[in-house]
């Protein structure tokens, strides 16, 4: 019995620090990875051209653009996604634990009534040993729907998925895990740096 097809949707920009981590987790469970490279400058795009050549089993698409902002750039790696059932929105510093993905499969194959959207929880890392954990938990985000329903993001910034039902008919799946790596909490001046470019994007 074939498994539901999954499609991976990514932007990225400067991950060649985790970028690998998050394929390693995801190669062998879809069978298409979307990615877009906003504009690395420390050695990705190389990188993650590397590791294409080393996984050729997985249906890859790679390509580059100027970034606008968050929607706009998500909803590129959405239109790339064309050969799943399913897509999946993970980026370059999150992972899904390998026993995640079984009860997930079940979720998206085996329900009668499938969802249209899944919330799956995430948890905030700042270290690769999972001891040290901030934020709140569960702290659920849709990150993924049924594929060709002209879902697409909305926002600039801290931007989230609108149209074709997608919080109509949305599950809540604490079956799979999303864990997520965010090491600029460590740094004072990236957070502030961060923190800052979303408030010029939001309003310019």
């Amino acid at each position: 019995m074939a498994l539901p097809s999954i499609a991976a949707c990514m932007i990225i920009k400067n991950e060649k620090h985790c970028i690998t981590r998050c394929f390693d987790s995801i190669v062998g469970h879809v069978s298409q990875i979307c990615v877009v490279d906003t504009g690395s400058v420390d050695g990705t795009q190389k990188l993650v051209s590397q590791y294409i050549k080393g996984h050729i089993h997985t249906s890859w698409q790679f390509r580059t653009e100027p970034f606008s902002d968050f929607s706009t750039m998500r909803n590129i790696t959405l239109e790339m996604a064309n050969k799943a059932d399913w897509v999946l929105i993970i980026d370059a510093d999150e992972t899904i634990l390998p026993d995640s993905w079984t009860r997930l499969n079940r979720l998206l194959f085996d329900h009668k009534d499938p969802p249209i959207s899944i919330a799956l929880p995430r948890h905030q890392w700042i270290d690769l040993d999972m001891t040290r954990k901030t934020g709140p938990y569960p702290d659920y985000h849709i990150r993924i729907w049924q594929n060709h329903r002209g879902i697409r993001y909305q926002g600039k910034v801290h931007e989230q998925p609108r149209g074709g039902g997608v919080w109509n008919k949305l599950t809540y799946f604490d079956g799979a895990h999303i864990e997520h790596f965010n090491r600029v909490y460590l740094d004072d001046v990236a957070w502030k740096q961060k923190k800052q470019f979303y408030r010029d994007l939001a309003h310019g």
